[in-house]
């Protein structure tokens, strides 16, 4: 037996960005006109379920209005966060007088709704532009096989710094003692205090051998810290070039994903200058990965 439900009030919070549906429904009438001749959904019940999607897409609460006199404070409800998104109900019924009863929890509720809506500081906000954020043009929209266990964000906002080895010295050094310096001061390449580049969680080193590069390994930085040439050379760091540094201690990550070896430097660093540190992100590793398709 078909019931059609209560209507609900509805609150729209701005331009839609995705919503999930309720149903799984044909979208043409082609495809609607077909499942109401083979034993499929009837196609009244199919639009239905397609205007309930499109009201769940710009739906941020839905609450009812029913006869009855009681009121409840939603905000001593335990589950209770925010206004918005939320459920509920509001009695509402004529009084003897002909006025509407219990009115003013209805008035309180929309001044609290504009109140929120206002606000930038609600989690309702948060959430509405980091789906606004995620959903914008030219974000990842590809799909990828390829998957790594050891990532504390998603691929996309996870940033990685490009450092190069110079030299069979330098490696062995960054081996040895588990750290890498990038050069601070005015130097060209030099990296300034609050750079995307002192942020970034994980390392990759590579190296030039002849005429290709070759991945050293990739590391998390567990810290940045000042350093000067002497003390460069005090850790026997083989002939600094310059006076100030900037020297991080690391953790090299083992074992590797197996695709590691497919990722095409080159690609990836195609933006690198004179070798000079260069951030890029985990995703943009996996876009390198020679397999994988665009």
């Amino acid at each position: 037996m078909d019931h059609d439900p209560p209507t609900p009030s509805r609150i729209a919070t701005g331009p839609v960005i995705g919503s999930p549906s309720l149903a799984s429904a044909p979208e043409s009438d082609e495809a609607l006109e077909e499942s109401t001749t083979s034993g499929g959904a009837k196609r009244d019940d199919l639009l239905k379920m397609h205007a309930y999607r499109d009201a769940i897409a710009r739906t941020a609460g839905a609450y009812v209005l029913y006869p009855g006199s009681e009121i409840k404070d939603i905000r001593r409800h335990p589950g209770f966060k925010e206004v918005l998104p939320g459920l509920g109900a509001f009695p509402l019924r004529p009084s003897s007088e002909g006025l509407p009863s219990s009115s003013q929890a209805l008035d309180q509720f929309f001044n609290d709704v504009l109140d929120h809506v206002a606000s930038q500081v609600t989690r309702d906000e948060r959430q509405r532009f980091w789906t606004a954020t995620v959903h914008r043009p030219g974000e990842p929209t590809h799909l990828s096989p390829l998957v790594t266990n050891f990532l504390d964000e998603p691929p996309a906002d996870t940033d990685m710094l490009l450092g190069f080895v110079r030299s069979i010295e330098q490696r062995e050094w960054i081996r040895r003692v588990q750290q890498y310096n990038i050069r601070a001061g005015d130097r060209p390449g030099a990296v300034e205090i609050g750079g995307r580049e002192l942020g970034a969680k994980l390392l990759l080193l590579y190296e030039r051998l002849g005429d290709r590069l070759r991945m050293m390994g990739v590391a998390r930085v567990l810290r940045w810290r000042p350093a000067t040439a002497a003390d460069l050379i005090a850790a026997d760091y083989p002939s600094p070039r310059g006076e100030l540094y900037f020297v991080a201690d690391l953790e090299f990550v083992e074992p590797l994903p197996i695709w590691i070896d497919a990722v095409d430097l080159d690609l990836l660093t195609r933006n690198v200058r004179g070798g000079a540190p260069l951030v890029v992100t985990w995703w943009d590793m996996v876009r390198a990965v020679s397999v994988l398709e665009p």
